[in-house]
């Protein structure tokens, strides 16, 4: 039955431009997949997180630890707390794409795909991430026009912080999401340059302990320090393979999106761009330390639908051949993100709970 309907609501959108009304009902669906989906990889480890929030003080994020203490606090079930973390999750990314997005149908359709079977899953990561793309509101809006004042924080700038430091106090890793702040206020040829540099420091000079204080006091200190341990780092089968492969391939595949539109004067497009390559380095922390480390290029990956597709004046066969470009390159990338990193090792613990 879930899949009748998800297969039903997933053609319509794709047929619509915007139209609210199957949009707020894919929403809803979405929201009970996330709800009451039972048997995915992660959920005895949520389920330990709430049920035995104290014994997980060191291992949680002050936010999220706050979150689950204040659920038991209220008296909630897990089902309960998991459907209050699912209504902000769907709030948050539901209102980004129909405020930004010229084709939201659409633009849900491509995020169904990928990432939101992950989210669903990696529920911590999920919210987080939902805030981080709440924030693309104020990251994307241009407030640079006086030159001489362009590394001064603007007020939306002060926002896009706000929203990343309450992300990263759900999940470390959001905290990467800060450097696009210095991305905004570069040229192109600078990003390239420091997104270059910024591999080679952390690959072969980043020491892990020069951040362990800063673990300390958001609350992930335990967790983050064993993904840098030597033993960790030991085990190389987790930096190479598949996690690398894709994310070179989902780097590419953006960057080249963001040239063939033609528009690298158009504000959105060329920060995408610069985003992009930025996303590049979490390749050297995949090679050096942990193939969790792909999650901050999953972030953006909302961010690509929503200013790709808003560069098309349609989707149709009969297009301009640069509009037929990026549409097809769309395909691929959600394509490739969804076999590589869900359906060939993840299906039966990420896409299939969500069904079946």
């Amino acid at each position: 039955m879930t899949v009748s309907i998800c297969v039903f609501l997933l053609l319509i959108n794709v047929a619509m431009k915007r139209e609210k009304i199957s949009y707020t009902t894919s929403l809803v669906v979405m929201w009970v997949i996330m709800t009451f989906i039972s048997g995915n990889a992660d959920e005895s480890i949520y389920l330990s997180r709430y049920n035995n929030a104290s014994d997980w003080a060191t291992n949680s994020e002050l936010l999220f630890q706050a979150l689950n203490v204040m659920g038991n606090k209220l008296g909630l079930s897990f089902l309960q707390f998991r459907g209050c973390i699912a209504f902000l999750y769907i709030a948050l990314i539901g209102s980004t794409i129909w405020k930004l997005s010229k084709y939201p149908n659409l633009v849900l359709v491509l995020f169904f795909f990928c990432p939101f079977p992950l989210n669903v899953t990696q529920l911590r990561f999920g919210l987080s991430s939902a805030i981080f793309i709440y924030s693309y509101r104020y990251f994307i809006t241009d407030e640079n026009k006086d030159n001489n004042k362009k590394f001064f924080l603007k007020s939306n700038e002060v926002k896009f912080c706000i929203c990343v430091v309450l992300a990263t106090l759900i999940h470390t890793v959001a905290l990467c999401w800060l450097s696009l702040l210095v991305v905004k206020k570069i040229s192109l040829k600078q990003t390239i340059f420091l997104t270059v540099i910024a591999n080679l420091f952390v690959y072969f000079l980043f020491n892990p302990s020069s951040i362990y204080w800063l673990l300390t006091k958001i609350g992930a200190f335990t967790r983050m320090a064993a993904y840098f341990s030597m033993e960790y780092q030991k085990s190389s089968y987790r930096h190479y393979g598949m996690t690398f492969l894709t994310s070179v391939l989902i780097s590419s595949i953006c960057i080249i999106a963001c040239i063939l539109s033609g528009k690298k004067k158009k504000y959105e497009v060329d920060l995408l761009l610069k985003s992009n390559i930025f996303s590049i380095t979490v390749l050297a922390f995949i090679l050096r330390f942990t193939s969790e480390m792909y999650r901050p290029q999953e972030g953006i990956m909302l961010l690509n639908y929503i200013v790709l597709t808003n560069e098309c004046t349609g989707f149709r066969l009969k297009c301009k051949r640069k509009e037929f470009d990026i549409q097809v390159l769309l395909v691929i990338l959600v394509a490739i993100s969804f076999i590589m990193k869900i359906y060939l090792y993840n299906r039966c613990t990420v896409w299939n709970p969500m069904f079946f």
